[in-house]
């Protein structure tokens, strides 16, 4: 057991530094009916109060709970969790509460520790017997009971594997000379706290790692926020500067006979593309709702919309009681019946989505 212990003091120590997030928020983010945006927020800096050990940027005026965790000597877990003066918005990085993990095997059952059960191999650790999660798995278990306590009324929304992460937080490990291989995924929450549209996001990257007879894991990775449904777009672009500010004091690097150079590269270069990740998915959920919203639009003025293949830059809104058009002459496209070959000249338009 003892490599598989220095492969966990590592990553562990990885772990501590990287707190990802993403955000395909769900519908509903319309601004409620004479919602004032707040002032501008300022920044301040918060430092792990337990061993200063890191430090990340917070809003000012948060509530700011949080720190490293030490569960032994070689097992270290953070967390930090900020909220908004008014209590609606919370930015959740990494869990200070969560175990490493290890996977039911009959060993282990046969010595009376099945699922949900501590088991504890020596040197001061406790590992707690659960079957492997993915990470889209545990965002929605983490997320379900997270966000449950905060929203009795709570629903899953989707739950969507993000393998494009997966890889470049690899390449974010690599750089510092580990392999490893994350399993990152999503999962989106709906709920309400009174009258309030609320939504709720995890990201969660887990590894799996088979050790002499057994295999751990552990959640390397994770980045979540709960806030009304019209803030959303602040409470993705708040998760994405804190992961991206996150960084391992060189002094406990130091004391902790870590890699300092090595793991502080590997820190920034994965909050960078956890930022990057946090925008993207964001910005193609509203893309998605832009579409449909648009969709909505054009059933209600009864159009649809088509464009040109050989003029992809011009598009026409055309009566939707006819499932095709024809154009010749660009400035004047005429139903297409389907039962007949498109005259000399003509082509067909084509839907747009």
């Amino acid at each position: 057991m003892r490599k598989g212990y220095r492969v966990f003091r590592v990553t562990g120590v990885l772990a501590a530094g990287m707190a990802l997030g993403g955000c395909h928020a769900a519908a509903g983010s319309a601004p409620r009916e004479g919602h004032v945006p707040p002032p501008p927020l300022r920044w301040t800096t918060f430092e792990d109060p337990a061993e200063h050990a890191f430090s990340l940027s917070v809003p000012a005026g948060w509530r700011v709970q949080g720190g490293l965790r030490r569960r032994s000597a070689v097992e270290v877990h953070y967390g930090v969790t900020a909220t908004s003066p008014d209590g609606r918005m919370t930015i959740f990085l990494g869990d200070e509460n969560l175990p490493t993990f290890t996977v039911p095997s009959p060993y282990l059952s046969m010595a009376g520790y099945g699922p949900g059960r501590w088991y504890s191999p020596g040197f001061g650790q406790q590992l707690l017997v659960e079957p492997y999660l993915p990470g889209a798995a545990f965002a929605q278990a983490w997320g379900a009971q997270r966000f449950r306590a905060l929203c009795p009324d709570l629903h899953l929304a989707s739950r969507t594997p993000l393998p494009q992460a997966a890889r470049d937080m690899d390449m974010a490990y690599a750089a510092g000379g580990v392999r490893t291989h994350l399993d990152v995924g999503e999962a989106d929450f709906t709920g309400s706290a009174g009258p309030t549209a609320m939504v709720g996001y995890v990201l969660a990257a887990t590894t799996l790692v088979q050790t002499y007879g057994n295999a751990l894991w552990q959640v390397q990775y994770l980045g979540a926020f709960w806030a009304p449904a019209w803030d959303r777009a602040e409470a993705a672009d708040l998760l994405a500067r804190e992961a991206a500010s996150f960084r391992l004091s060189p002094a406990w690097l130091e004391a902790t006979h870590q890699a300092e150079a090595s793991i502080s590269r590997t820190v920034a270069a994965t909050g960078d593309a956890v930022a990057r990740s946090i925008h993207a998915g964001f910005e193609h959920q509203m893309a998605a709702e832009a579409r449909a919203h648009q969709g909505a639009v054009d059933a209600i003025r009864g159009v649809h919309r088509y464009t040109d293949p050989s003029d992809p830059g011009r598009t026409y809104e055309l009566d939707n009681r006819y499932d095709s058009w024809i154009v010749g002459d660009p400035d004047h496209p005429e139903p297409y019946p389907g039962d007949t070959l498109p005259a000399r000249g003509g082509h067909l338009l084509v839907r747009a989505r």
